[in-house]
């Protein structure tokens, strides 16, 4: 699940890095000379995209306190930054890496002598507005609680702000191994008819998983229907066939039962029928009842073209869906 990390920046240090690396994106060429190997495979799926990157980072702190909190980033955790007032940014963690080089070229040392060398790298910068008071009461802290050093707050806590505030990352999926997925797949079945926190957690899992199947760790993917390359948060993972009609056997066969489809008009267009999938793969006109010159434009990126997440063993979910809309 994605956790919030609380990160002050209300010394002069914090907010002089936080202009130089965060708002000022570092250039990769700048990273890329400090990496190991190991380390530039471990960040070319985020690095080889951009020419430029927001970066962060921690010293170990007393007793390395500050280190075992680091331990716990994971990618798709959301960064808080805060100083007097409140919380005024907020960012996803893109990958993180230890590595002093960097981080001496990056901001040299403190008055310690330590460097912030246990390095996360961030994506999604939203400049936002939030007072104390209102984090408090979403994290159910005291009003008073004032942000005052490093952490890494627990999923119970997380998962509370993150609800309550919206700021969840759709780009970067916290990793879900497949045993968590066919749970909250039972889970969701068994409360087929609630709405309570159990079956929302279930459901934020589920999309979880399967958009780590789709996209993996990439920033960038394909629609199956228009076959443009996108940023992930402009694509879901749609269900072929529509997610509350499927039964248990057909919710986990997940290789085959959701396509990646694009927020620009396919995703939406395929789930209302305007389009639809005949056997062999090719995408065809659906139910158009009304038509407008819009509608065509965007009809006309899908139409004839072959759809790249039709195979035989996603053809059943693909046959369901032109069914329900033109019977055949």
């Amino acid at each position: 699940m994605q956790s919030v990390i609380l990160q002050p920046c209300g010394d002069s240090d914090a907010n002089k890095h936080f202009v130089d690396t965060v708002q000022s994106p570092v250039p990769v060429a700048r990273i890329v000379k400090h990496l190991s190997d190991e380390q530039a495979r471990q960040l070319q799926p985020i690095l080889g995209r951009r020419p430029t990157i927001p970066v962060w980072g921690v010293t170990p702190g007393k007793r390395e306190v500050n280190f075992h909190k680091w331990q716990r980033i994971a990618i798709g955790d959301i960064a808080f930054f805060s100083r007097s007032g409140g919380v005024f940014a907020t960012s996803t963690v893109a990958q993180k890496l230890h590595n002093k080089a960097l981080a001496l070229d990056l901001w040299q040392t403190n008055a310690d002598g330590e460097t912030w060398e246990y390095v996360y790298f961030l994506d999604e910068i939203k400049y936002v507005n939030i007072p104390y008071l209102r984090f408090n009461r979403a994290a159910e802290y005291q009003d008073k609680y004032v942000i005052q050093g490093f952490n890494v707050l627990g999923a119970e806590v997380s998962n509370r702000v993150l609800d309550v505030l919206d700021l969840r990352s759709e780009r970067y999926q916290p990793a879900v191994e497949q045993l968590q997925f066919r749970t909250a797949v039972e889970t969701a079945i068994a409360n087929i008819d609630a709405t309570d926190a159990p079956q929302i957690t279930s459901a934020r899992v589920e999309q979880g998983y399967l958009r780590k199947h789709l996209f993996q760790n990439d920033v960038l993917g394909q629609c199956c229907m228009c076959g443009r390359q996108l940023p992930v948060d402009l694509l879901v993972a749609s269900h072929i066939k529509k997610r509350s009609e499927c039964a248990r056997e057909e919710r986990l066969d997940y290789q085959h039962v959701v396509a990646p489809m694009c927020l620009m008009g396919c995703d939406a267009l395929f789930e209302r029928g305007y389009v639809v999938v005949k056997d062999g793969g090719r995408i065809v006109r659906g139910r158009v009842e009304v038509s407008t010159e819009a509608l065509e434009a965007n009809l006309a990126r899908m139409v004839d073209r072959q759809c790249a997440s039709w195979t035989p063993l996603s053809a059943k979910y693909f046959a369901w869906h032109r069914n329900r809309f033109v019977g055949r």
